[in-house]
């Protein structure tokens, strides 16, 4: 019997390569993935590395457009809370900020994306984590509805933000990878993945906690912990949705059989 972790052992002879074929575990949360996600990672350092790279200088280089078109709040403004004074910038300034918000959602889908296909033995460039800008616009909206949605619930005494932020994490990955649009993918990642919820949110934050930690060193860290992180999420996309337990296995696939 094979040593190697569970996650290590793919493609499966009886599965190939194609980016389809089910995944061996049923639905559910893999603490194990995030020790397993550096083995992995490890293989194409530097591929993930650069992604990480390109994705944060991106997104970093959207926030300083929007702070310099419309600079933030000072620390006076936001003692005064005069309403009538700071509420429309305050607004402004916070649907700006969707935006590159919502792109940086749609590359971290792409990395994910990345990261599955990894686990089935198959090549990957940093140019993936642009594949989805071929669906822009329903990936656009996914990343916007997947936002709205946490920002309502966690606005809602927090509680709520609790349970719809880990169950929804998955959702902008869904939209690309199922290739279908915003509501469907809101309804195919609840389904699936409110039972485990509970499960959901301790991982959420034990990758919260590994991305933390990956920032304390210079942000040097994070080179090496935003991709385990991604990878972990890959790791489940694959448990929740490509398990021949799954509902939502068969489906189409945006990426080819290699």
């Amino acid at each position: 019997m094979s040593n190697q972790p569970p996650f290590a052992e793919y493609p499966r002879p009886s599965q190939g390569p194609s980016f389809g074929a089910p995944y061996g575990r049923g639905p559910g949360v893999y603490f194990d993935a995030i020790g397993e996600s550096w083995g992995i990672v490890k293989k194409d350092l530097g591929t993930w590395i650069a992604a990480t790279i390109v994705t944060a200088a991106i997104y970093y280089a959207m926030i300083f457009t929007v702070n310099l078109a419309i600079p933030p709040l000072t620390p006076a403004e936001l003692r005064s809370f005069d309403l009538s004074r700071i509420g429309g910038r305050f607004a402004l300034q916070m649907a700006l900020t969707m935006i590159p918000a919502s792109i940086f959602q749609i590359m971290i889908a792409g990395m994910i994306a990345m990261g599955v296909k990894k686990l089935r033995g198959e090549y990957i460039n940093v140019g993936m984590i642009f594949e989805p800008f071929r669906s822009f616009g329903t990936l656009f909206l996914t990343s916007l509805l997947y936002s709205l949605v946490t920002f309502a619930a966690t606005m809602a005494c927090l509680l709520p933000g609790l349970f719809f932020t880990p169950v929804l994490m998955l959702m902008p990955a869904v939209a690309f990878m199922k290739n279908v649009g915003p509501v469907e993918a809101l309804s195919i990642t609840f389904d699936t993945c409110k039972a485990h919820w509970a499960g959901l949110l301790g991982l959420y934050i034990l990758i919260v906690l590994l991305a933390l930690v990956g920032s304390c060193a210079c942000l040097v860290g994070a080179l090496f912990t935003a991709p385990m992180c991604i990878v972990v999420l890959a790791i489940h996309y694959r448990a929740f949705f490509e398990s021949s337990q799954s509902p939502y296995a068969e489906g189409p696939a945006v990426y080819p059989s290699a």
